[in-house]
This record gives C-alpha cells, sequence and structure tokens, in this order.
C-alpha cells in the first residue's frame, strides 16, 4: 500500500463558481487547491487560509470559491485517512475475513432512515404481489392491491401502467 495520497476531487457542483472566474484567476484557483490538497494530506490541521496567503492575486471570489472546494477537499482527505487507518487495522489483525471492519456508512437522520425503512417496505409488498400475479394458480388480484402505488412511480417506469 502507498503511503502516499495520489489524487483530490473536484466536483461538478462547483463548476459554476469556477465557470464565474475570469481564466486567470480560475489558474491562480486551481494552483492554491493543488497546494492546499497536498497539505492537508501530510498534515490535517493545515488551513486554506495560510495557503491563499501565498497567493495575493487571487480576488475576493476566488477566495470565497476557494473556501468552498477546499471543504470539500479537507472532507474527502478525512474519509481517506480514515479508510487508510481501518485498513492498517485489518491488516494488523491478520487480515482473515472474520477480522474485516464493518463498512463505514454516512450518517442518516432518523427522517432518512424512516423513509428508507418504508420504501423498501413499499418494495417488498410489491414484489410479493408480483410473485403472486405471475405464479401458477395465484391470486391474480394484485392489481387492486397494487393501487396504493398508482401514481407514485415516475411516468415511464413501467409500474405506473
Amino acid at each position: 500500500m502507498s503511503d502516499e495520497k495520489k489524487s483530490f476531487l473536484l466536483y461538478f457542483d462547483n463548476y459554476p463558481i469556477i465557470r464565474a472566474l475570469p481564466p486567470d484567476q480560475r489558474g491562480w484557483l486551481l494552483s492554491a487547491l493543488y497546494v492546499y490538497a497536498d497539505q492537508v494530506w501530510r498534515d490535517e490541521t493545515a488551513s486554506m487560509e495560510r495557503v491563499m496567503e501565498e497567493f495575493p492575486s487571487l480576488s475576493q471570489e476566488a477566495r470565497v470559491a476557494c473556501g468552498f472546494i477546499g471543504a470539500n477537499i479537507l472532507r474527502d482527505t478525512q474519509r481517506w485517512h480514515r479508510q487508510r487507518r481501518s485498513k492498517q487495522e485489518w491488516k494488523a489483525a491478520g487480515g482473515r475475513t472474520g477480522n474485516r471492519p464493518p463498512k463505514q456508512t454516512p450518517s442518516q437522520t432518523p427522517e432518512q432512515l424512516q423513509r428508507e425503512r418504508e420504501e423498501m417496505a413499499r418494495t417488498r409488498r410489491l414484489v410479493e404481489l408480483l410473485k403472486l400475479e405471475r405464479a401458477p394458480g395465484g391470486e391474480a388480484g394484485g392489481a387492486e392491491d397494487a393501487g396504493e402505488w398508482k401514481g407514485q412511480e415516475p411516468e415511464g417506469s413501467g409500474w405506473d401502467s
């Protein structure tokens, strides 16, 4: 396993901010982001403000963009460090399947978890209804029972016909 971080991500949702900058500011911004990404993986206490001091030509707008994009770089780098530590602990424990650390999942709010559970329950009911319709001698009353889903699926999905 390599000890160096080899990349960082730029996200499409940041493109409108970058596009609004003049070409010379885009170049300064990209340079500052490279310096920050290189520093932050080596030292998580690295500061975007200190990096921006090295680029006095950055406009106020480019500094704002640097702050937003830098926050993404920091978040992604922290995730990279967690995954790296987790893999190292797994290898130290013998690297056997039974000792593999649990996969980290993003935190969800209770509302998101409830919506996900409800969606899974609806999906299970729909699958059961479809099984009944297709089973030989099964009850063909699925259309009436499936009425609670009618209109909830996007058009063209095949479920609303």
